[in-house]
């Protein structure tokens, strides 16, 4: 069963609400937006969902370990699974995640794959910068990123 949910994020975080979407196999998606919709009643695997980004937020959770159903090429799902690596409050630049899945010249494809992920935050494509630790791009806007790497640092246990 697809669910869908819009997620309060804290006053401090530079967009209101978080879309989620899931389906019974686990989180297909997260979007940023500025306008809540209509929540679906609550299935479990949203439930868990919402409380790992409620911890995250909080600066009690670290590490995401929720079900995923990431719908991708089988490139860009190497690449998210290789996302999902990057300990928590620490980067790692195009480079280093194209050498993590032996494909050392694959920085474009990877940053379109790193760009067309689903599900920012919990896949932390934040975490991914420029080789010389500029932030580079985000798809939710630089600010966003910024925001979750300092909110990283500021929590790092």
């Amino acid at each position: 069963m697809n669910c869908q949910h819009f997620f309060k994020t804290p006053k401090s975080f530079p967009v209101p609400y978080l879309h989620l979407r899931t389906s019974a196999l686990g989180l297909q998606a997260i979007d940023f937006t500025h306008t809540p919709g209509e929540n679906d009643p609550l299935t479990e695997t949203m439930r868990a969902v919402i409380k790992a980004l409620e911890n995250y937020f909080n600066g009690t959770l670290y590490d995401f370990n929720l079900p995923l159903d990431l719908i991708g090429s089988s490139f860009q799902k190497q690449v998210w699974q290789a996302l999902q690596s990057i300990p928590y409050a620490q980067t790692r630049s195009y480079a280093q995640i194209a050498a993590q899945i032996a494909k050392p010249k694959a920085y474009r494809a990877l940053g379109n794959a790193n760009h067309a992920n689903p599900c920012p935050i919990v896949v932390p494509c934040h975490r991914v910068v420029r080789a010389n630790g500029e932030l580079g791009g985000y798809e939710g806007g630089v600010k966003i990123k910024a925001w979750l790497l300092d909110h990283e640092q500021h929590h790092l246990h």
